[in-house]
């Protein structure tokens, strides 16, 4: 049987994918592990191309970056060196998590608030053609500096609970357990933070499900893609009243199929 990476390479991304994540923790045996990885550097390697692209689109059609400088940028050497940090201290990152970043410093495509938000009212106003695209960014995963603070912040909020708990008398032992959180920078639509519970030693993780099921870290990135990198948007086309309060409105159907040009399957 061709391993996992050829049958990836050869065009069965999702099928090669879901089997990996179904092998759990057995993708770290000595008979997987290496061809896994393959799998995961091959995936990183085309999400790369995709967001090179798209980095390149957006700035052409005039798209504002939040924060330019960690709009799409490599890893420095002590960005590398951390990841070994984080896993002695938190517990094993998924593979395609290591994979991704030994690959990316950070990649962080928010909007500009001057782009994104209009000054008075709910309804959209109109604006030029891009204003409103970066609203509930798909494509948001935050340097690791910026997760280590956000785990200290989540942590800090959960011994609060747990003094508050005490103090008032519903104070329950479970409230002590405690999984480490590794945020990704992104947030779903019920506002909870994306990102992965540690240790996960599977190949893939899910990093949310605000309701819709289970959302894994690739599958985010897929759907992402399809859409041009703003799959929020993607509801406009099916319905043209569709918009996000206090935001403009992007010309999606314009802006899409320029987005999407030659962007590869992962």
């Amino acid at each position: 049987m061709d391993s996992f990476y050829k049958r990836y390479c050869n065009g069965e991304c999702d099928k090669v994918w879901d089997e990996l994540i179904l092998l759990g923790d057995k993708v770290r045996s000595r008979a997987v592990i290496s061809d896994a990885q393959s799998v995961a550097r091959e995936f990183v390697s085309r999400c790369r191309k995709n967001l090179m692209l798209l980095h390149a689109r957006l700035q052409e059609i005039g798209y504002q970056f939040a924060s330019p400088e960690n709009a799409l940028r490599k890893p420095t050497k002590s960005e590398l060196e951390q990841l070994d940090v984080i896993e002695s201290k938190y517990g094993t990152l998924p593979i395609i998590l290591r994979a991704w970043y030994e690959t990316f410093g950070s990649v962080d495509f928010r909007q500009s608030s001057e782009q994104l938000q209009h000054p008075d009212g709910i309804k959209p106003q109109k604006g030029p053609a891009v204003y409103g695209l970066g609203s509930h960014p798909a494509i948001v995963f935050v340097d690791l500096n910026e997760s280590l603070k956000m785990i200290t912040e989540i942590d800090k909020e959960r011994v609060a609970c747990i003094q508050e708990a005490k103090k008032n008398g519903y104070y329950d032992p479970e409230m002590e357990k405690y999984e480490p959180f590794f945020p990704l920078g992104g947030w779903t639509s019920n506002c909870e933070p994306k990102g992965f519970i540690l240790p996960d030693h599977k190949f893939d993780g899910v990093i949310y499900n605000d309701g819709g099921g289970d959302m894994y870290f690739a599958y985010e990135l897929r759907n992402a893609f399809r859409w041009g990198g703003f799959p929020f948007w993607s509801h406009s086309l099916k319905n043209r009243n569709f918009y996000s309060p206090f935001e403009y409105k992007p010309n999606f159907k314009k802006i899409a199929p320029v987005l999407q040009r030659d962007l590869a399957a992962v």
